[in-house]
């Protein structure tokens, strides 16, 4: 069960997102004796320790760790983390680019990667399925949840001459022009590497919050649009066998 309400059907698994009102889980907005008084209260509810996790410090690329007991307490520089031990959380801190849990129930390993635009169109969702698959998992197996993230609709993109270098690229099928703007589909592009990757539709869950529409959430998008004050909610995840 989610914060919230949301709810992943992942048996054995923990999965938590943090809200608005949870406050400020960025140390980079936020005073480091709040933010760590945000994160302690809001693992409280799932039965984790701050200490129990493994922190990401997003890097916006494709770099993806397997990490055990020996690294709960760091804070690694990376994009994407996987484990396949119980109790060990994976956490990591977002406003508009979406997390994306990876489970696979019969070899019982769990992934979460940060997948925004620039980790997407490098590939990070294919190439975590290809680190899977390479482990002993198969593509059929896997189980995946795709959290809070900034919709097409809602991602207006204004630098034209970047929208053109995209234009040529595995980027054409998801931008989308609407109302003379070009919208950029990341949602979609995680979804066909995820499809590529011979995931089973049936198996992703797509929890459908757009960050900048849910006040709930905390979007960057949305503070450059309004002037709000930033912020990042967290997401963290589990194996509990």
């Amino acid at each position: 069960m989610l914060s919230g309400g949301l709810e992943i059907k992942m048996k054995g698994v923990v999965l938590g997102v943090s809200r608005v009102a949870d406050g400020n889980m960025s140390l980079n907005w936020g005073e480091q004796v709040d933010v760590l008084k945000n994160r302690q209260r809001f693992l409280e509810k799932f039965g984790v320790r701050l200490e129990d996790c493994v922190t990401m410090s997003l890097i916006h690329g494709v770099k993806i760790v397997r990490v055990g007991k020996d690294d709960c307490g760091k804070m690694l520089e990376l994009d994407g983390l996987v484990t396949d031990a119980i109790g060990v959380g994976l956490f990591m801190v977002t406003a508009d680019c979406f997390p994306v849990v990876v489970f696979d129930p019969v070899k019982k390993v769990l992934a979460m990667v940060h997948a925004g635009k620039v980790g997407v169109g490098r590939k990070i969702i294919t190439k975590l399925i290809e680190m899977l698959n390479k482990s002993g998992s198969k593509s059929g197996d896997l189980q995946v949840w795709i959290g809070p993230g900034i919709r097409k609709e809602s991602y207006r993109w204004w630098e034209k001459e970047k929208v053109k270098e995209k234009s040529d690229s595995d980027w054409q099928p998801f931008l989308e022009t609407i109302d003379g703007v070009i919208h950029i589909d990341v949602l979609g592009y995680i979804r066909k590497q995820l499809a590529d990757s011979g995931v089973k539709d049936q198996n992703i869950e797509d929890c459908g919050i757009d960050t900048v529409v849910d006040i709930n959430f905390f979007s960057h998008y949305r503070s450059g649009q309004t002037g709000e004050k930033e912020g990042r909610f967290a997401t963290v995840t589990l194996l509990r066998l």
